[in-house]
């Protein structure tokens, strides 16, 4: 049948990316709760900087950094657990690399009568036969932009129906390096993660799909269930 013809590796990669998921969830939930929180305080945390950004001396540096902790400390921050999650998925983004190339499974699987071992480079040589992968590739960078997009735009909206920040935010805000350095560093991921996807197999590029789809979905689940829900 079709499944078994054209689908199978590629089912199995889809459903061992959810299943890692699954297993990550206790920490996704506790790293993702931090990563949102941030986000929402990130405008409290460009106030507190605009107050010391032109004094560099160590007295100003130190009161700065009491008053984020201070701030981290009333809302039960701790700024590490954003980065559980991040730090725990690299082995498991390198083991999955490792697998794509190697596995018989994959270099002799295919996806829609294509070989899961092509790479969007060669698929785009030859698009007439092989556009399905090019739709996947192209999936593939929409989704990491929307997993990276859209814990900002909860935030902001989260923030606008608390009204916890509308007395900074109505005011004309200096300029903030750090937030605009973590709004270039996100487009530099995805750009550098299309740019690698290039040459990766379709297989990488179809796991990464799928995990940023699924990280996307947990993200707004956790924000509805352990962040607003909270809050009411």
């Amino acid at each position: 049948n079709f499944l078994s013809k054209y689908m199978n590796v590629a089912l199995a990669i889809v459903i061992t990316t959810m299943l890692l998921h699954l297993i990550l969830m206790p920490v996704s939930i506790k790293s993702t709760v931090a990563s949102q929180k941030m986000q929402m305080l990130q405008p409290e945390l460009n106030k507190i900087q605009a107050k010391y950004a032109n004094r560099n001396d160590a007295m100003a540096q130190n009161q700065q950094a009491a008053e984020m902790q201070n701030l981290y400390n009333k809302y039960g921050i701790n700024p590490l657990s954003s980065m559980i999650l991040p730090f725990i998925q690299l082995p498991i983004i390198l083991s999955m690399y490792y697998a794509v190339q190697r596995a018989a499974a994959v270099v002799n699987g295919t996806i829609f009568g294509t070989s899961l071992s092509t790479t969007p480079a060669h698929a785009f040589a030859n698009i007439k036969t092989e556009w399905p992968l090019i739709v996947i590739f192209i999936l593939m960078g929409g989704s990491q932009f929307l997993a990276t997009k859209v814990p900002q735009w909860l935030a902001a909206k989260a923030n606008k129906k608390n009204h916890k920040v509308k007395s900074y935010s109505t005011q004309k805000q200096p300029d903030n390096p750090m937030g605009a350095s973590g709004k270039y560093m996100m487009y530099v991921m995805v750009v550098m993660i299309m740019f690698l996807g290039w040459k990766w197999p379709i297989a990488m590029s179809l796991y990464w799909l799928i995990s940023s789809a699924v990280n996307t979905i947990k993200t707004m689940v956790i924000q509805r269930r352990y962040i607003d829900n909270a809050k009411a």
